[in-house]
């Protein structure tokens, strides 16, 4: 009988650093609907398994994902009070995190996002006040990484996404 393990991430953000040289203040929001879940899947050694931010495969290392399918994350970059007038800089807090599961630890890494108007998925983003004064849909992806020891779990952890007025 084959291991099965299940892995499940889940996203908190929140919006940090507004210019306080504004007579009226711009808020950014980030609120996130969907978590980012890697999904269930056989025990194979060490290797890792990529979630595209658009909730696709994008790599297993051999490892094969069984039963419910991955999916990306989503995020809303909106804005509220007076209109944002200055760039707005959307980045992972950190490039990479630890979920875990009952004292047991897995890497997530590669956390990449991408929106409707992007070219390819990254890590950090720039929006004009254009684009910011209508509501933004970020997905979410990254790679999770485990090893032949890895504990069977249910794995969640945090991901923080800040957004900063250029």
């Amino acid at each position: 009988m084959s291991e099965r393990r299940a892995t499940l991430v889940a996203i908190s953000a929140f919006a940090l650093n507004f210019s306080c040289h504004v007579p009226a203040w711009a808020q950014i929001q980030i609120s996130c609907t969907q978590r980012l879940y890697v999904g269930e899947h056989d025990a194979c050694g060490n290797g890792f398994i990529t979630v595209n931010p658009d909730g696709s495969i994008g790599s297993t290392n051999g490892c094969r994902v069984t039963t419910t399918p991955p999916q990306g994350g989503k995020c809303v970059l909106s804005t509220g009070g007076a209109p944002v007038t200055r760039n707005v800089v959307v980045k992972f807090a950190t490039p990479s995190i630890f979920i875990n599961a009952g004292g047991q630890k897995a890497q997530v890494n590669t956390l990449r996002m991408d929106h409707s108007t992007a070219a390819t998925p990254a890590a950090t983003f720039t929006f004009t006040p254009t684009q910011v004064s209508n509501t933004v849909t970020l997905d979410i992806g990254g790679r999770l990484n485990f090893s032949t020891s890895q504990a069977i779990g249910t794995y969640t952890g945090q991901i923080t996404i800040d957004a900063n007025l250029q």
